[in-house]
């Protein structure tokens, strides 16, 4: 083999080689770059996954502000509601108590009546 030969073999090898920690290095700093984004959306994600933990909490208080305030009006329904049945039972008492008057005094009007015939 001629000293140009191996020259040239030297050479493209060395290119070779080059190329190839050229190659191996642009391949990395891809990974690199392919990682950093990830690791940013991984974040993102975890913020945004935070955040819905944080108003899934505030939702939860709201439904059981809600559930105690629920709780609180049936208790205050079935109060009015036994009211309104004591005061249904005062009215009907009530308007029994209207009747027998208003029978007494038509029996009386008509016994005053009668006695007042009898005097003429």
């Amino acid at each position: 083999m001629s000293t140009a030969l191996i020259i040239v073999i030297a050479v493209g090898a060395i290119v070779l080689a080059w190329l190839l920690f050229l190659a191996i290095r642009s391949r990395r700093a891809k990974q690199a770059a392919e990682q950093a984004r990830l690791a940013r959306q991984a974040e993102d994600h975890r913020a945004q996954a935070d955040a819905g933990v944080s108003r899934a909490r505030e939702a939860g208080a709201e439904v059981e502000r809600h559930q105690v305030e629920a709780e609180r009006h049936v208790d205050l329904s079935e109060v009015h509601a036994a009211k309104a049945d004591e005061h249904a039972e005062a009215a009907a008492e009530a308007q029994a108590a209207v009747n027998r008057s208003g029978n007494a005094a038509g029996r009386h009007d008509a016994e005053a009546a009668e006695l007042e015939e009898k005097l003429k």
